[in-house]
C-alpha cells in the first residue's frame, strides 16, 4: 500500500526544525558572547558555582586559572618522571 503524502505534516516538520536550528545558533553566540566576557565556559563556571572554591580567592574564574596552571605543573611533572 502506498502512504500518503501529507505536506502539511512536512511542512510543519521542517518549520520546527528551522526553529530548533535557529534557537541552537542563538545559544552558540550567547555561550560565546559569554565566554568572551567572563573568560570560561557557561557550563564550566556553572560547575565550579556548583562545586565552590576556596575562601581565599575571589571569584571563580580566579580559582579556576590557579587550578589549570597547578594541572599543567603536575602534567609537566609527570612527563618528566616518565622521560627518566
Amino acid at each position: 500500500m502506498m502512504r500518503k503524502f501529507n505536506l502539511k505534516k512536512v511542512k510543519r516538520k521542517m518549520k520546527y526544525e528551522n526553529k530548533e536550528n535557529n534557537a541552537e545558533k542563538a545559544q552558540k553566540k550567547q555561550d560565546k558572547q559569554w565566554e568572551d566576557l567572563h573568560g570560561i565556559s557557561r557550563q564550566e563556571n556553572q560547575r565550579l558555582l556548583l562545586a565552590g572554591f576556596h575562601e581565599e580567592y575571589d571569584s571563580n574564574e580566579e580559582w579556576y586559572r590557579d587550578m589549570k596552571i597547578d594541572e599543567a605543573i603536575r602534567t609537566k611533572e609527570k612527563e618528566m618522571e616518565e622521560e627518566e
